[in-house]
């Protein structure tokens, strides 16, 4: 039972925890045996509306003394304005509360919600019971309240930090280096300062009214760890234009590794922000990341976000990254990452592998779903005695607008690579662009055990000024490499050259073109000859049978093809559809160019004991190899 206060004459009739409506229910029926005056009703309930309201809101009666030691309390989970007949509210005075407090969007309209309301609370009844002020806090900013905060973390279940009475905002100073190991409730208007050279620890989730505005404050440390798991950077400044400072605060914040830095809002930077490990990071929907004052006409000389060495327990997810000329860079000693992008847009590369000389990025797992208006993707840097990129994977779904490379090596020795690979899904890179290539090595030493794949679309290639010789070289791979796999699923090839495709030194490199989306011309695929070219070209066709085809006959097809006017006879190889064409067998493939120019001409065979109808649709595969 929890005390409330009654309308006389009706004491010890309503139970804690009722709700205001049968409470005032009560109270009517009371005064109606009672045949009292209906406005002295009225009063008494205005009174006990009031009472309730300020209550609830943790209103200080009169001093901060009183408001600590006596008063009312009420079970809050059942209480809402929408409760009380209107009768009732139209008569009603509510106290006088901090303008942030009426305004506030944290507390839903309409209710009386408890001042933490999107926290589950972690106890019963009213947070003034917890409040620090009860053994001694003052909340000036003057005094230290460190022993007082001690005290109540000591002998409560939560702390709790009041508004002082009267006051638009209250300052508890932290003098003394302390741990708080309850929950702190912090209503709107107050904050905690943390003196210089101390450091406040808190190893429960804080329970947190207002999100506009800083909770701490100061040059002392925050640390937060144990039982925390979500951090907001409004917690560590006001939001505004520029959030570096408090975005930064929030991730050094996190000293248990288990811990997420929320990012709810669109958040504009001055500087890189640094995470070492300790800390995940979640973008929600339109938390764009942005450069104050950048565009993508100016783009700002620096990465967005930088990876320190460290093992990362939490993943990194990021809605949108823009105008930096980085968007996230990865140092050597990063271990076990996950790290994914929504999109990438404008800058020198999306993503920066720096390794560092001697050491190692290992377990790093990325997807970067759109990078686009980038000179390169991904740039991996070399170093003077070399490093390794060790059990990791990095995902790109589609690469648009790229000017220079998907992937790119720079610096003095490429890092070697330990089953770890790059693979996009497609890449369409800038038509106006001419020197872009897939796979380029701009570094002073050869890369070595590289792994990369376009698995659907690699096309949009940029034309030159002749279709038979004028694109640059290497549209595919350009430097030296050794012990490369490869594979380019070519889309809208129509004119490359060998030489466009291919512009590579080194040996042992396998470079594969497992199909064309399209009947591009490919003149030639000579490379060096140390390099080998393995599952080139399929040109897939589909062609209609002119009428019924009997068990046991053939017909033959004509095919137009580019591919025809370079590749002997002998090196087509028939690649039916099995699941469709499973009664069909090749007989022959002949090369008739030197007839008709670009013409195949391909016999099959019908080896079912049944008649193919007319018109049914044939489908199938011819793979140049050598």
């Amino acid at each position: 039972m929890v005390m409330v206060l009654e309308p006389a004459g009706v004491r010890g009739s309503i139970p804690g925890n009722t709700n205001l409506t049968a409470a005032l229910q009560a109270v009517t029926r009371s005064y109606a045996k009672t045949s009292m005056n209906t406005m002295k009703m009225l009063e008494e309930a205005r009174v006990f509306a009031a009472a309730v309201d300020g209550n609830i809101a943790g209103e200080p009666a009169s001093s901060p003394e009183a408001s600590d030691t006596a008063g009312p309390s009420l079970g809050m989970a059942s209480m809402s304005y929408s409760s009380v007949p209107s009768k009732f509210l139209a008569t009603t005075k509510f106290p006088a509360y901090p303008a942030a407090r009426l305004g506030d969007p944290s507390v839903p309209s309409g209710t009386l919600s408890p001042l933490y309301p999107y926290q589950r609370a972690t106890s019963t009844g009213c947070p003034q019971q917890y409040s620090v002020t009860l053994r001694g806090a003052r909340g000036t900013g003057t005094v230290d309240d460190s022993p007082a905060i001690a005290r109540t973390a000591a002998a409560s279940a939560q702390v709790y930090f009041p508004l002082r009475s009267g006051a638009t905002s209250s300052v508890y100073l932290v003098g003394s280096s302390i741990t708080v190991a309850r929950p702190i409730i912090v209503p709107c208007g107050v904050s905690l300062q943390v003196a210089a050279g101390k450091t406040l620890t808190i190893t429960a989730q804080p329970r947190v009214t207002c999100m506009n505005q800083a909770i701490f404050s100061g040059s002392g440390a925050v640390k937060l760890s144990g039982a925390v798991r979500d951090i907001h950077p409004s917690w560590f400044g006001t939001p505004a234009t520029d959030a570096t400072a408090a975005v930064q605060r929030a991730a050094d914040a996190c000293a248990s590794g288990a811990c997420t830095v929320w990012l709810s809002r669109a958040t504009g930077l001055t500087r890189t922000i640094t995470l070492r490990g300790n800390a995940g990071v979640h973008a929600s929907a339109g938390a764009t990341v942005f450069p104050v004052g950048g565009s993508s006409t100016n783009v700002k000389p620096f990465s967005a976000f930088t990876m320190a060495p460290g093992t990362y327990p939490n993943p990194i997810s990021l809605s949108s990254i823009t105008s930096f000329k980085y968007a996230v860079t990865v140092n050597g000693g990063v271990k076990s990452a996950s790290v994914g992008i929504g999109s990438a847009t404008y800058g020198t590369s999306a993503l920066l592998l720096n390794p560092g000389s001697g050491s190692s990025i290992s377990g790093l797992s990325l997807f970067l779903t759109a990078c686009a208006y980038y000179t390169n993707c991904l740039e991996i840097v070399g170093s003077a005695s070399g490093a390794s990129l060790v059990n990791s994977v990095l995902r790109f779904n589609f690469a648009t607008t790229i000017y220079n490379a998907a992937v790119l090596f720079t610096g003095s020795r490429p890092p070697s690579f330990t089953r770890s690979g790059v693979v996009f899904q497609a890449v369409d890179p800038t038509p106006t662009s001419p020197p872009f290539s897939t796979l380029k090595n701009a570094a002073t030493s050869m890369v070595s055990g590289f792994t990369l794949g376009v698995d659907t679309w690699l096309g949009g290639f940029p034309v030159g000024s002749s279709t038979l010789g004028g694109l640059s070289t290497g549209q595919l791979v350009k430097g030296s490499f050794s012990n490369l796999l490869s594979s380019f699923a070519l889309a809208n090839a129509d004119s490359m050259k060998s030489n466009n495709m291919w512009s590579m030194s080194g040996s042992s490199n396998i470079a594969s073109v497992p199909y064309l989306g399209s009947a591009g011309a490919i003149y030639g695929m000579s490379m060096t000859a140390s390099s080998v070219m393995s599952n080139v070209p399929v040109f897939y066709t589909s062609v209609q049978i002119s009428s019924s085809w009997k068990a046991g006959t053939s017909q033959s097809f004509l095919i137009y093809t580019p591919l025809a006017s370079w590749a002997p006879t002998s090196s087509f190889t028939f690649v039916p559809f099995r699941q469709y064409n499973i009664w069909l067998v090749c007989t022959k493939i002949e090369n008739r160019n030197s007839i008709t120019r670009n013409q195949l001409r391909v016999t099959l065979k019908n080896v079912s004991k049944s008649t193919i109808p007319y018109p049914m649709l044939m489908r199938f595969g011819l793979q140049v190899g050598f």
